[in-house]
């Protein structure tokens, strides 16, 4: 599809959008949503940062392992990250991001 494994989409959004968020009070870092789910390629991970810098991202299996893991830059405001998980075997995973102080970690399933 002409993108590389991970690619970072920086948007930009209101205060008020932003306020009215799904995941509560404004922190430094909240999940708004990752889809699809389930999912056989592409996972988008969608957050809003209240700061510019970088993120962790891994996928973690039930038992722990990490079974990827990359850094992505982070804008003020909403970002989007897409990973490939294509090439992980079917199965339940955890996404965590982590900004080195906060972190969310989410499931999602690879058909």
């Amino acid at each position: 599809n002409g993108t590389s494994e991970n690619d970072v989409v920086n948007s930009a959004t209101s205060a008020e959008s932003a306020e009215d968020g799904i995941m509560g009070d404004l922190t430094g870092l909240r999940l708004t949503k990752i889809f699809p789910v389930p999912t056989d390629r592409d996972l988008n991970i969608e957050f809003l940062s209240m700061i510019d810098g970088k993120v962790v991202i891994e996928v973690i299996d039930l038992n722990g392992k990490v079974m990827m893991e990359t850094m992505q830059d982070m804008r003020t405001d909403n970002n989007t990250v897409r990973l490939d998980v294509s090439r992980l075997p079917m199965a339940t995973y955890l996404v965590k991001v982590s900004n080195g102080k906060e972190s969310f970690t989410e499931k999602f399933v690879k058909q």
